[in-house]
């Protein structure tokens, strides 16, 4: 059956706006919704449960982006720290509320 192969492939992330990352992760869209291609990947990073993968990237963008936040704050509960997402949690709250402030 040539569903029964397994394959390995090793991604480097250059940006999140490139066609490439584009390609491969808009067959995701009915399972991640319309999210952008990184954090397309990162959900399936986590799917998959490369918990340290999808840390390491979201860290680069924690401090300013909401969404970045709580994909971390869940990242951190898979891996058990339940204190350290609630936190995560509340700083995305307080980012998204600054970022919109019009909608509270």
């Amino acid at each position: 059956n040539e569903y029964e192969r397994l394959y390995e492939v090793h991604l480097s992330l250059t940006t999140d706006d490139t066609e490439d990352l584009q390609m491969l992760t808009d067959p995701l869209g009915p399972q991640f919704g319309s999210s952008s291609p990184f954090y397309k990947s990162i959900l399936l990073l986590v799917t998959l449960g490369q918990y340290e993968v999808a840390e390491h990237h979201l860290e680069k963008f924690v401090t300013t982006s909401d969404l970045s936040k709580s994909l971390l704050a869940l990242v951190k509960q898979m891996q058990g720290d339940p204190q350290e997402s609630m936190r995560l949690l509340l700083e995305a709250q307080v980012l998204a509320r600054d970022k919109h402030p019009d909608e509270n």
